[in-house]
């Protein structure tokens, strides 16, 4: 497996990127504020557009921002074998076996994380997906789970005409991954304006050291 790419310190950036409990209680609560009228406008659900719950406040959450307000965010909750807990897209979409979703990987025996909940959004800018501060989170997180809780694989759902830009993300971090569709009768009513939704599952390395570093522009 390729190392991936970890990025190095830009003094001069303005924006910081980094574990939530690095950032003042007011940029977290703006993260959930935002998420929740974010996801509505994108997609039009109210029911994707969840207040802070339980899997927040299990999970792992990585923030961007510029100092005044929260500019991205996103979720990682993982599963270690044997945790039968669901993860938070079997829940939105009843039925579904994220693990069983990819029988050649034989997930049961390893922890698996779920990526979720991602923002990218400012009060007063336009800040398109395939921006810095996504990719700077996505390297954050993989830091992150170097150090704990290890999850050899993480997975995202979303609309299958969405995946370019995660894909584009993998590459750029060089991380090896596999698309699944998620099965139609599987997908409730209310989600259906969302049109197809597949999975896309990564794996992430977990060593400790020897990885590549660069300077993103």
């Amino acid at each position: 497996m390729n190392k991936t790419i970890t990025p190095q310190q830009n003094i001069s950036d303005p924006i910081h990127v980094g574990p939530a409990d690095e950032f003042p209680p007011a940029i977290l609560d703006d993260y959930f504020h935002k998420r929740q009228s974010w996801y509505y406008q994108r997609r039009g659900i109210a029911d994707l557009a969840a207040e802070r719950d339980a899997f927040d406040e299990e999970g792992l959450i990585v923030l961007a921002s510029d100092g005044t307000e929260c500019l991205g965010g996103v979720r990682l909750n993982t599963r270690a074998p044997g945790d039968m807990r669901p993860f938070p897209s079997e829940v939105l979409l009843p039925g579904l076996s994220v693990r069983a979703a990819f029988p050649g990987l034989a997930l049961d025996g390893v922890t698996v994380g779920e990526m979720g909940k991602l923002l990218i959004a400012g009060q007063t800018r336009g800040l398109p997906y395939n921006n810095r501060i996504l990719l700077r989170m996505a390297l954050c997180l993989l830091e992150m789970n170097r150090q704990g809780p290890q999850a050899h694989f993480a997975f995202l759902s979303t609309r299958t005409r969405a995946l370019r830009i995660y894909r584009q993300i993998a590459k750029i971090t060089r991380l090896p991954f596999e698309t699944c569709a998620v099965p139609q009768h599987l997908v409730p009513n209310k989600l259906h304006t969302l049109g197809d939704v597949s999975l896309q599952l990564y794996e992430l390395p977990i060593e400790q050291s020897g990885e590549t570093t660069r300077e993103i522009a």
